[in-house]
């Protein structure tokens, strides 16, 4: 299995900055779709670009990001020898 450690830690990385540095402040509250319309779609092609592309993860055509239509949870396990299994259910 390969080791998706650098792919999945990049992206969380990166995803936090952009949060941190570009949209916190533009946040007031739950009640409002934006900012939050325009980082959840960024976030999901940061996903498929800094994670699936580079896994050769192919998600099914059609998924939308937020909404479970095939896939319907992606389960990250650790494993006692480092690596990391990923299962789409």
């Amino acid at each position: 299995m390969k080791n998706i450690r650098r792919e999945l830690f990049r992206y969380a990385d990166l995803k936090c900055h952009l949060w941190n540095a570009y949209f916190s402040d533009l946040f007031t509250g739950l009640d409002e779709c934006e900012p939050l319309d325009t980082f959840d779609e960024i976030d999901s092609k940061l996903f498929v670009t800094l994670v699936c592309k580079p896994l050769g993860i192919q998600l099914p055509d059609d998924y939308f990001w937020g909404q479970r239509k095939n896939v319907k949870e992606i389960v990250v396990t650790p494993r006692s020898d480092g690596e990391i299994s990923i299962m789409f259910r």
